[in-house]
């Protein structure tokens, strides 16, 4: 059995209770602080970044010039391979052969400014590009096993087309510079 001097032991002194309710205050305040302060960084950033829209970026790629519109251009074909696969999968072949001929034109005009980028000896904008290319490639490749038999010489095309740029995109990332050494011109990677 416990002694009285025992129990009055296990018992906080009137001071010690007010030191440790000012602990917990001083903490309470300290998580409110730190909430407040949480809260008004969390209302100061701008809302979630949204993808830019289509037209959005026709305009900016119209603005643009060499790499960055080539870029700006690979994303319009990404855009337009995602809107003529979901044309398919709803059965609107004409909408999707539409947006297949949208797919083509803007991987076109983006190798022809990365050609020149190329010529110049420039390889900026090539691997975003490239990397764009290949989610059309690969994304292509799905829509052929999911399509109509009608609309599959179309997707064919188009993939067999872009899987081309893109390994055109690879040998021109990839390319040596020339040195002279000696007599002639030799490759060195």
């Amino acid at each position: 059995m416990l002694s009285r001097r025992g129990i009055g032991s296990l018992r906080c002194s009137r001071s010690d209770r007010r030191r440790r309710a000012g602990r917990w205050a001083l903490w309470r305040r300290a998580g409110a602080a730190l909430a407040a302060v949480l809260v008004a960084a969390a209302a100061s950033l701008p809302a979630r970044a949204s993808k830019p829209t289509y037209q959005e970026l026709e305009s900016k790629a119209a603005a643009a010039q060499g790499a960055k519109r080539a870029e700006l251009l690979s994303q319009l074909a990404l855009l337009d391979y995602a809107k003529a696969r979901r044309s398919y999968e709803a059965g609107r072949s004409q909408e999707g052969a539409q947006r297949l001929t949208a797919l083509e034109q803007h991987g076109e005009q983006a190798m022809a400014l990365l050609e020149a980028e190329a010529a110049q000896g420039k390889k900026k904008g090539m691997k975003k590009v490239e990397i764009a290319f290949r989610k059309v490639v690969f994304g292509l490749a799905d829509l052929r096993h999911e399509a109509n038999y009608r609309d599959l010489p179309a997707i064919e095309a188009a993939q067999k087309r872009f899987s081309a740029r893109r390994q055109q995109l690879l040998a021109w990332l990839f390319a040596g510079k020339k040195r002279a050494s000696g007599g002639g011109m030799t490759w060195h990677g």
